[in-house]
């Protein structure tokens, strides 16, 4: 039986927006984040406090711009497709920010907290494992562990793990200096570190089983000799 198509780049919208969701839940839980975006959970649990026009969302986009500045001073020059990768930043952290309105009207429930959270895990591995189809460019997060991987000439994975490891400190290092205390790290974080990656190949084994991913626009070409560059 033949399966039916699913385009990547419809997969690559769908799935920013499914992640932007599912941090947001996370959040609501309150028992962690996960380490990608714990940095920017904590600077925006602190700013907020002063300027609360300073979203979750915005947080992220200040994060973002300070990794593609790094790794540009690491690498010593600019690849075009850099600029690119706010395309995904834009559209997941829109999405974020629409999520933490909703999320934000959730009476403080714990029972209702552990069941968002658990949700917000599942939707982040599923979204993950949906964004890997796609050609287009991932988030900075992404770009700066696949470009160091190739710098260096290590394994991705590895590239990963180091700056899951290194988010992780920066996290704990801006709680500690603006609360004294850990805000937004916590046992969730350490579920998140554990079993991401057994919960994103799950799911991607269901996709591969489920559908045909194929491009819809011929516009693969054009971003693999862009992230050559």
């Amino acid at each position: 039986m033949k399966k039916p198509v699913f385009y990547t780049e419809t997969a690559y919208c769908l799935s920013l927006i499914i992640l932007g969701l599912s941090t947001a839940l996370m959040a609501y839980g309150d028992f962690g984040i996960s380490t990608v975006v714990a940095p920017s959970y904590v600077l925006y649990l602190f700013v907020s406090k002063f300027w609360p026009f300073f979203s979750f969302g915005i947080a992220q986009y200040v994060v973002q711009i300070a990794i593609v500045v790094l790794l540009i001073i690491i690498l010593k020059k600019a690849k075009s497709y850099f600029l690119m990768s706010f395309i995904a930043g834009i559209i997941h952290n829109t999405a974020l920010d629409i999520s933490m309105l909703f999320i934000a009207l959730l009476p403080n429930n714990i029972y209702l907290r552990i069941g968002l959270f658990i949700l917000g895990v599942i939707l982040a591995c599923a979204s993950l494992a949906l964004i890997f189809v796609s050609y287009l460019p991932p988030m900075s997060y992404e770009m700066f562990s696949k470009e160091l991987a190739k710098k260096f000439k290590k394994p991705v994975h590895k590239m990963v793990n180091l700056y899951n490891l290194g988010s992780l400190i920066v996290a704990v290092a801006l709680s500690l200096i603006f609360f004294g205390k850990l805000k937004g790290v916590g046992i969730g974080t350490l579920i998140c570190a554990f079993s991401y990656g057994y919960i994103i190949r799950f799911f991607q084994n269901i996709y591969n089983k489920l559908f045909e991913f194929t491009d819809k626009f011929k516009f693969r070409k054009f971003f693999e000799e862009s992230e050559e560059k």
